[in-house]
């Protein structure tokens, strides 16, 4: 119970101190939104997000869904969501991200990880592991790194289970790949929406 409310104190004197969402709701609103926040959001998770907006560094605001995209299954989707750039508070549209021919091919039998992020002006990048490997879990640990400048969104980790993936053409969803989308989870959620 101590650890709980003590989530919740510093849930509220975070958002009062920073105001996320740029528009101030009553405090009454604030509180009353807490309880549920408290409960969503993984504690580790959470307190690093706080404790990096309180730097001045960039962090989701928001839960991330990514999936197949819409428009193009050959294509990794993120629905809209909110971050905290450059001590701004931006929401970015739903968008989607396309593979790049050659670059992101993974051969029969192989893994690898695409770490999906955002620049501040909302361009996505794609950053791809070696695709070499032969279980999941190491090309798990092979995850690339965010690169300098912009915000984690996730991951895609995909599996050539029947024949290679071309970047280019395969699609997600085809019966030749197994994709698993793992969303960042390191976020500070919006009380303003």
């Amino acid at each position: 119970m101590k650890i709980k409310s003590f989530i919740i104190l510093a849930l509220i004197a975070t958002f009062l101190i920073i105001g996320v969402g740029g528009t101030y709701t009553t405090y009454t609103n604030r509180v009353n939104k807490m309880n549920p926040v408290a409960n969503a959001v993984k504690m580790g998770n959470m307190f690093d997000a706080i404790n990096a907006a309180l730097r001045g560094e960039d962090v989701l605001c928001s839960t991330v869904t990514l999936s197949a995209g819409t428009s193009d299954t050959a294509k990794v989707k993120v629905a809209a969501y909110n971050t905290w750039f450059d001590g701004a508070f931006l929401g970015f549209p739903a968008a989607e991200k396309a593979f790049t021919a050659t670059t992101h091919d993974v051969d029969s039998s192989k893994y690898a990880t695409y770490k999906l992020s955002v620049k501040s002006d909302s361009t996505l990048t794609l950053t791809m592991s070696a695709a070499t490997y032969t279980t999941a879990d190491s090309a798990i640990d092979a995850l690339p790194a965010t690169p300098t400048g912009e915000i984690s969104l996730g991951y895609i980790l995909l599996y050539a289970s029947g024949g290679a993936f071309d970047a280019s053409t395969t699609k997600l969803n085809a019966s030749t790949v197994t994709v698993t989308y793992v969303p960042a989870t390191n976020y500070i959620i919006d009380l303003d929406q």
